[in-house]
């Protein structure tokens, strides 16, 4: 109980990854802390940061109500983002993607390329792809401009994830701060098969 009163205090609530949109930094049945104060006292989400926000209507099935998606952030209020052969493009600068081997995941056994996805301000972190032709149903679009105080987000498995270049329908979609519930930070279980995940910061 102690340890819970600390944990609302921190602002910390639990969350769990129930799909793969976000593979390879979180796996199915990762549970981890969202913190809730990330981005108070003027403090505003960053490129590649991992949030957790209420989707819109429009990217979840008919009649699903108020639904959650984790994701990563891409490009910030004002930026000119467009998709490129899949790589994003942020006010003219494209990403530059490095392979580092291979994953396998899912009961079929999807095989997909590592990327080590590195932009412009320095930012990386690690990716999957599993088209490398450049020609992936989300692979083209833009250019657009970010909306005042909103973010553009995509999911770390690029070609299994409804994000911000669309999904059931919808195209180019975009997060408002307000709708964004907690930037996530620590796994704190992921089954006794993957004990060792227990602890990993979520970046």
């Amino acid at each position: 109980m102690l340890g819970g009163l600390i944990l609302q205090v921190l602002g910390w609530s639990p969350r769990s990854n129930v799909g793969v949109s976000t593979l390879p930094t979180l796996v199915m049945g990762d549970q981890f802390f969202i913190d809730r104060r990330a981005y108070i006292d003027g403090r505003k989400p960053r490129r590649g940061d991992i949030v957790v926000f209420v989707a819109p209507q429009s990217a979840v099935a008919p009649g699903g109500g108020r639904v959650e998606f984790v994701k990563r952030i891409i490009a910030l209020p004002g930026e000119r983002v467009e998709m490129r052969r899949g790589i994003p493009v942020i006010n003219g600068q494209p990403a530059v993607q490095a392979p580092i081997g291979e994953e396998t995941y899912g009961p079929r056994g999807v095989v997909a390329t590592r990327l080590r996805e590195r932009f412009a301000d320095g930012v990386a972190f690690d990716i999957l792809k599993i088209s490398r032709t450049g020609d992936g149903l989300f692979d083209e679009g833009g250019p657009v401009v970010v909306p005042r105080d909103s973010y553009f987000v995509l999911g770390d498995n690029r070609d299994d994830s409804i994000d911000s270049r669309g999904g059931l329908g919808s195209r180019w979609w975009f997060v408002p701060a307000a709708d964004i519930s907690g930037r996530a930070n620590y796994i704190y279980w992921s089954g006794f098969e993957r004990f060792g995940r227990i602890g990993l910061a979520v970046k």
